[in-house]
């Protein structure tokens, strides 16, 4: 990896952890600021997994980037199950199948983890 590619890693990092850490403040005094915290933070992952979809199908990458791009896109899954559930986001209108399994290994993260991105991560790898 690049140092200019580390640097904007870096600068991605920075935003995504300012965006989420300003979440509860943002709707502070809103009745529904859980669902909307939820809300957010799938909306998030679920535009990187999106993002990511091209590449992991890709036929120019070699196989261990494109491990790492599914490795990823399943995490963000599993982030996206998570905030599904937590966020009661069927209640806001988002509809989205969550089978036993998936919302079995969810709560399972969410219930062992501060309920972050980066101490779900490490759970989700352990399943």
């Amino acid at each position: 990896m690049d140092t200019d590619l580390i640097m904007l890693k870096a600068q991605f990092e920075a935003l995504k952890n300012l965006f989420t850490a300003s979440l509860p403040t943002l709707f502070h005094h809103d009745k529904e600021k859980e669902g909307k915290v939820w809300f957010a933070k799938y909306c998030l992952w679920k535009f990187e997994r999106d993002n990511l979809t091209p590449f992991e199908f890709a036929d120019t990458l070699p196989t261990p980037e494109k491990d790492r791009i599914s490795h990823r896109r399943h995490q963000l899954q599993v982030l996206m199950d998570v905030a599904y559930i937590q966020g009661r986001l069927e209640e806001h209108g988002i509809i989205r199948k969550v089978d036993s399994y998936a919302a079995s290994q969810a709560e399972q993260v969410y219930a062992q983890s501060d309920h972050s991105e980066e101490t779900m991560l490490p759970l989700i790898d352990a399943l």
